[in-house]
Formats: C-alpha cells, structure tokens, sequence
C-alpha cells in the first residue's frame, strides 16, 4: 500500500459556456423578476423574463457550463427546485457545492473561483458594479427598464471579463493556447494546476514501459510518512493574547506581506520520494536541524516552564486547538519543533519517533516569478493583479485537502446499491431531515479512504508550521502589549512599536511586515478568536470583525449591535441547498436569524 500524488493538467475546453444572473422581488429567488446571460465566448447578450424560457435555453445549449455568483446560494434555485437539485449530480465538499449537473448542464458557483463579493470583483477589474436598484431590494414590483436591465448584464459583464482574464492568464502561463484552457472550479485547483504544469519537481516522475516518449508526473511514498506529516498540520494561529473581553488601548497592528509564499520560498520541504525512518535519537535529530540537505518530523513529548511563551499547536480535552498549553506531545515539523527548542526555550522530554526526508523547494522560482509579476501589475496599475494573488495565496491548500466521502443522493441509484444483501458493509444510511428521516443519502465508506491527488501533508504541515514560526517571533517581539493574533496580523499596543521594529523586517517585500494603521486606533476589545472590535478616536466603531455574522446592512453601515458580542446578533442571508434538506426549508430563500454568543450574551439575554 502506497500513498499518491499526481499532477493535474489544466485540461481542455470542451463546452459551451454561459455567464448568467437574475433579478429578483426581494431576496427570494421564487420571485424572479428577469434574468441576463451572456455567451463567454462570442459576447452575444440574451435577456429572459421567465424561469421556462431561461432554463429551456440553457437545456437547448446542452452540454454546457453556467456561471453565476453565489449561484447555489440562489440564482440556481430560481430554475431548478429542491427536490430536483437533491437528485442531481453534484461535485460537493461538506456543505459547499461546486457543480450541480441536471440534462447536461453544469451549474456552477463562480464564488469557490473568485472568493470575494462581485463588487469587489468589478472594483479589482475596473469595471464597477453598480447600485442595485431599490425596488429589487425591497420586493415592490413595477415594471422592468432598460436601466434595470443594464445593470444585470453589468454583473454578467463582470463575471465574463473575470473569467477571460483568468484564462489568458492562465494560458500565458502555462504555454499553451487559451482556447485548449480550461478553468477548474476553485481557485486552489487552478493554482495547483498551473504549479504542476510549470514547478512540479523533475525527478517525480516516470516513462511508462508501454510508451517510453511519455512522461507520467507522479510520486509516492508510504502511507505512514503522509499520515504522521498529517497529525503534525495545524492551520494558522488565530488567538486572544490579552484577556478576552477587556479593553485595550492606542492600538496599533502589523501585517505579514504574503506570509505563506514567503515560507514556500524561504523555507526546506520534505521530498516525498525519498523519505525514510530512523532511530529516534536526540542527537540524530539536531544533526539533521543542522543539514542543508535533510529535514524532519517528529513524534515528540516537550514541556515549557512557567516563563516560557506558549505557542505550540497543543489540544485540549475538545480536541481544539489550544495555544497556552505548557506540554505538547504529538507529530510537529522541523520548523516549530526546532526554534521550539533552540529559541523558544520548550525542552524535549521524550523522543518517540523520527521520520526523515530528502530536503527540497519546488516552490520558490514558482513563487517569486508570481510575486514579481504581481508586483509589476501593482506598479502598472493592472486589474490582474488580484489574479496574481489569488493564485500565491491559494495553492498551500490543497497539499492538506482532505479526503470526501461520496454522497450517493439519488433514489434510483441509491436503490441499485439496496438490490445487494450486503450493501451495509459498504454503505451507510443517513437522512438530511432526521427528524422525519426523510431525503435520505448513502455514504460510500470505501470512499472515505482514498486520498485527494494533491495531498501531500509534508508539504502543508511544513508550510504552516514555518508561518506559525514567522508569528510567534513577531508575538514576542510585541512582548506582554500583544493583544490579538490572527495567522499573519499582530494587534498591540502602541508602547511595543519601537522594540517590534528593531527585530522584525518591515517593508513591501515578500515577508516583510508593514503596519495597518497610521495612526493609533483609540481603543480595542478582542473577544474571542474572530471576533473583535476597534475604536477610532472619535468613539466610533472603525473596524468590527466577527466571523459568521453579518456586521453592516446593505447600506454600508454598521448594525446596531455590530461588534458587541453581549448583544444578540441579527444576520439576513439566503437559505442553501443542504441547510434546506436539513430544516425542511426552501433553497435560496432570504433567512433572517439571531445568535447569541454562549460566552458573552448568555448572561445578560
């Protein structure tokens, strides 16, 4: 049994493709008010006024590729019901979908491909959005104009300029022509696909026997060096550093400049092609610290004494991430684990196991030739620029992308897998309504252990654990005025900004860290991970960030208890699809709901 990874190819263009939007009375897709649809390729514009007419079109264009934003959150579900998107064939991971395909049509979500809203999109591109008009905000049905209309196909516009441009792009990149392009559903599935056409590492490879001229870009290695490389992965450190709740003032932050490329390029990775086992000997393991050529992971025992900063990837009792332990015992890779013992004053009290590989970098031509083009779009005041982020900022993902389990949702299929006695031991039965066990689904178990073609957690354990690093030298640089913490910000008191400039490189280049704020921010009370407020001098609220929940109405300004987490907080969205099966609603349906947090809102509601 061997664990494997394979390149992808940005395949070929093979359909039609259509950019699409509706207008709605109100935020209920069931009210369609029209729709605009553009083709991608010839520009031609068609306008509908009802759902038939715009899904027969779509079906009559067959097999074909639609894009809309934030499509499966709404305009899909203007055309195609809950019943009929339950039964479709769907590309999903967890409560995302990324295609739906019902009579050769592939709905897609152009949201997983420019994650951001479509105002910011156009803004990027210089090509403005526009106000949405009041009436289709507020449900209040009139006739439709020409402006409204305009500014349907403006959102379209949008999305067709994005597409061609990432395509081009793409196509330049990779040398190939951009008609034999295809962009993939996500933005980490492209900037893995253009790295493995133009970075993949030369010796991770083969001639099959069969047709020598071809070469097969794969590579493997035991499934143990994969796993162990897992259990040492912890995504980005997010943490109240003061005392939750309480105020804080003068606040100042700094923000690391690309801080994962910065690691890919700086930093060594382990060689999934030459990776192997040693004795676990304390001594082995600081002589490969000291190699050029080697690194290591380790399972490990170390502890921190009372003055020692606490910053490893420790869990709890939950399971949860907890950064304040004063033991941690588990995998962690060279990164962390040796500027644990050599700078950050932990000591190793038990060596459990050693792994070693080959010390490589496949990343840092990759990354620096992006960088400077990103730079050199910046200069020139180039909309691609926010392409050449997406691409740098995406890619580390998917080496941690996690294995899906199959959803078999539809009913005829489902049945076939019921004609065999002993379909249990496959497959396992659940219902997305429990409560009436209705819309049942089946889980391919075998499913659940085959590994994304991406996956190499070597690669994404290193890679965060160098970020980590690169943060925790910023945190105790700050010294007892760091507050907050979020992957690659540190918020402070003003008091620490003399000592964090004499040791932390500041500047615009890759790494570098730079400062948020020209001026202090008057006040700030960090909550929890998440979840803060900032205060201008004025009183008045500056920044509100608070995961989850929506903070300002459609206006732009803040909601009145935005930012104040012992007041409930009231948030509008739409309804998805999986949410829909679950609570027995309808897809794509405006959802107002209120949350109040367990910690700080329980007491006092």
């Amino acid at each position: 049994m061997v664990h494997r990874m394979w390149a992808r190819d940005m395949g070929k263009r093979k359909m039609k493709r259509f950019v699409w939007d509706i207008e709605t009375w109100g935020l209920d897709c069931r009210n369609f008010a029209f729709a605009c649809v553009i083709n991608i390729d010839t520009d031609e514009e068609m306008f509908f006024d009802n759902t038939s007419d715009l899904r027969g079109y779509f079906e009559n264009e067959a097999p074909c590729a639609v894009y809309a934003h934030n499509s499966h959150g709404f305009d899909t579900f203007s055309i195609i019901g809950k019943e009929e998107a339950y039964n479709a064939s769907k590309i999903a991971m967890g409560t995302n979908i990324y295609e739906l395909t019902i009579n050769k049509v592939r709905y897609r979500d152009t949201k997983h491909l420019f994650p951001m809203r479509l105002a910011q999109l156009g803004e990027a591109l210089g090509f403005p959005k526009g106000e949405t008009p009041e009436d289709y905000i507020t449900g209040n049905r009139r006739e439709v104009t020409p402006e409204d209309i305009e500014y349907c196909y403006q959102d379209c516009r949008i999305l067709v300029r994005a597409i061609n441009n990432m395509e081009s792009l793409v196509a330049g990149w990779i040398g190939k022509d951009v008609s034999q392009v295809a962009i993939p559903l996500t933005t980490a599935s492209m900037a893995y696909r253009v790295w493995s056409e133009t970075a993949w590492p030369e010796h991770w490879g083969w001639h099959p026997k069969k047709d020598p001229l071809k070469w097969v870009k794969g590579v493997s290695c035991h499934p143990k060096y994969n796993l162990s490389s897992k259990e040492a992965y912890a995504g980005g450190r997010v943490q109240v550093l003061g005392i939750p709740g309480a105020e804080y003032f003068d606040i100042i932050s700094y923000d690391a400049n690309s801080m994962f490329p910065s690691v890919q390029v700086n930093g060594k990775f382990p060689d999934m092609k030459h990776c192997t086992t040693l004795g676990p000997s304390p001594e082995v393991m600081y002589s490969i610290m000291e190699s050029d050529d080697r690194v290591m992971w380790a399972n490990v025992r170390l502890s921190a004494s009372k003055d020692t900063q606490r910053f490893l990837p420790s869990r709890n009792e939950k399971g949860r991430l907890d950064w304040t332990q004063s033991e941690f015992s588990g995998w962690l890779a060279q990164p962390e684990l040796e500027y644990a013992l050599k700078v950050g004053g932990w000591e190793l009290e038990e060596l459990r196991q050693l792994h070693c590989a080959r010390a490589i970098n496949p990343f840092r031509e990759h990354v620096n030739k992006f960088y400077n083009l990103r730079l050199e779009a910046k200069r020139n005041n180039d909309p691609n620029e926010i392409f050449y982020k997406l691409l740098l900022n995406s890619g580390y993902g998917k080496y941690a992308q996690r294995g899906a389990t199959n959803r078999i949702e539809n009913w005829k299929e489902m049945q076939k897998v019921f004609e065999n006695e002993n379909w249990e031991e496959k497959y396992h039965l659940k219902f997305y309504d429990s409560k009436n066990l209705a819309m049942p689904y089946l889980l391919d178990l075998e499913s659940a252990n085959r590994t994304p073609d991406s996956q190499w957690f070597g690669f994404a354990s290193f890679i965060t654990s160098g970020a980590r690093v690169e943060l925790q030298k910023a945190i105790a640089a700050a010294g007892e005025y760091a507050y907050y913490t979020d992957t690659d910000s540190v918020y402070m008191n003003v008091e620490a900004q003399k000592d964090f400039e004499k040791v932390i490189p500041l500047g615009n280049d890759l790494g570098e860290w730079k400062q948020e704020q020209e001026k202090p921010l008057a006040k700030g009370i960090f909550y929890e991970p998440k979840a803060y407020t900032l205060f201008g001098n004025d009183g008045l609220r500056s920044i509100v960030k608070h995961k989850g929940v929506q903070v300002k109405d459609r206006f732009g300004e803040w909601l009145p208890n935005a930012g104040d987490l012992t007041k409930p907080q009231t948030s509008t969205t739409t309804v998805k699809l999986y949410s829909a099966l679950r609570r027995n609603l309808e897809p794509g349906v405006g959802l107002t709901t209120t949350k109040i947090s367990k910690r700080w809102g329980v007491k006092q509601w």
